[in-house]
């Protein structure tokens, strides 16, 4: 409803304050009603005070009714920008009209996304929220992926309050190419391995491998303190071993990554560099024999160099205890 006249405003406050159901989503539409067309103006001393007064008479916080405001204000702004997408007014329902799995929640993460994410990326993001095929899980889990891309003072836009990617900015850049190769490789699944349905099949990130009280005698050199990027545990069937992969995500090959590249054999059975198919400062002739190459782009995960089987990784039970230790393999 587009509450063309005051009287349609006060007929539904009333239906509201008398107990009738109304969606957050309707709640905000009716707001922003009041509030562009002047319907508090002569009944309260601000917008702030009519709203705090319409919350206390249909049981609601100020905070509650100003949060579906805001959003509903971010979702407004979204659907008026679709443009960029070549749609019309009518692609996307109007705030009264979203259906009840679209929460002030999701909406509130997507505008936090489209800090990151270039205008087609949040509105791919935007579709599968009002068709709802993604969950809030996932997109809370897509949010901590891209979220350390605008970590730091840095991450801030000029003469703006609101934290913004800078994509002439190398480190961030670089920051959001990983983001966009990790969130990627949570999509995929098994698929980058060319299985579809294995008997098991894990992804985790930020293990801290357990080497401490290890005893390296007999070692040609002891093993880095980290372990790679990311964790696949993989058990093909029912019979199979468990093989764990190791990925190290980057945007450049330089001596460092390397050297963490030829260290991954100690963790692991498999190991891998995940690039993004659009940094240029990638030299596959310089990954190590038997890494695995692993390529992203547009969202699609690509195995581009087959991975070597190591058979004697002397800490793989380091990683797996790292992987207990932080919960994930609980």
């Amino acid at each position: 409803m587009s509450y063309s006249n005051a009287n349609e405003i006060t007929m539904e406050l009333d239906a509201i304050i008398s107990g009738e159901k109304r969606a957050w989503s309707q709640i905000s539409a009716l707001m922003h009603a009041v509030k562009e067309r002047g319907y508090w103006e002569g009944r309260s001393d601000s917008f702030s005070k009519w709203l705090e007064d319409f919350g206390c008479k249909i049981g609601l916080g100020k905070s509650t009714l100003w949060r579906y405001y805001s959003v509903g204000n971010k979702y407004n702004n979204l659907r008026d920008m679709a443009a960029f997408r070549g749609h019309d007014e009518h692609y996307y329902p109007q705030l009264e009209d979203l259906q009840d799995h679209v929460s002030p929640e999701s909406l509130e993460i997507l505008e936090k996304l489209g800090r990151v994410m270039s205008y087609s990326e949040t509105y791919n993001v935007m579709d599968e929220i009002i068709g709802g095929t993604i969950r809030r899980k996932e997109l809370r889990d897509k949010w901590e992926t891209f979220k350390p891309t605008l970590d730091g003072q840095t991450a801030r836009g000029k003469g703006s309050d609101v934290p913004k990617v800078d994509r002439s900015n190398k480190e961030q850049a670089n920051s959001l190419l990983e983001a966009m190769v990790l969130d990627a490789l949570k999509k995929a699944g098994p698929s980058w391995l060319g299985l579809n349905t294995p008997t098991y099949y894990r992804l985790a990130t930020g293990v801290i491998p357990d080497v401490k009280g290890v005893h390296h005698s007999g070692l040609r050199e002891d093993a880095p303190e980290s372990g790679p990027n990311i964790i696949a545990l993989v058990k093909e069937k029912r019979e199979s071993v468990l093989v764990v992969h190791g990925i190290e995500i980057a945007c450049d090959l330089t001596t460092s990554v390397i050297q963490k590249l030829e260290g991954l054999w100690w963790y692991c059975d498999a190991a891998w560099v995940a690039i993004h198919q659009d940094a240029t400062n990638i030299d596959l002739g310089l990954v190590p024999d038997d890494v695995g190459v692993i390529g992203v782009k547009n969202g699609k995960v690509e195995k581009l160099v087959e991975a070597g089987q190591g058979s004697d990784a002397p800490f793989v039970d380091r990683i797996l205890k790292g992987l207990l230790l932080q919960g994930v393999g609980a």
